[in-house]
């Protein structure tokens, strides 16, 4: 099922720039050489785009609205990175 909807996300998200996200999120993006994802993210943002604050553990999961998290009366958690 999961090989399913990730088959669906990628024909869906394909030609919008969305799909990059999706990709960091799930630490799906390979570095030229098959490494993981997450210091090929980092290296390219960093030295190509000059994102020097770039830090892969924040920025792979986006935050909840604190506006949730107090209304769930303890359930939700915010990310730890933010």
């Amino acid at each position: 099922m999961r090989l399913a909807i990730w088959h669906e996300r990628r024909i869906e998200l394909a030609l919008e720039f969305n799909r990059w996200y999706d990709l960091v999120r799930y630490n799906k993006v390979a570095g030229p050489n098959g490494s993981s994802g997450t210091g090929y993210t980092e290296n390219l943002l960093k030295t190509v785009y000059g994102r020097t604050n770039f830090n892969y553990a924040k920025f792979s999961h986006f935050p909840i609205p604190q506006t949730f998290v107090t209304s769930s009366n303890g359930v939700l958690k915010q990310n730890s990175a933010w």
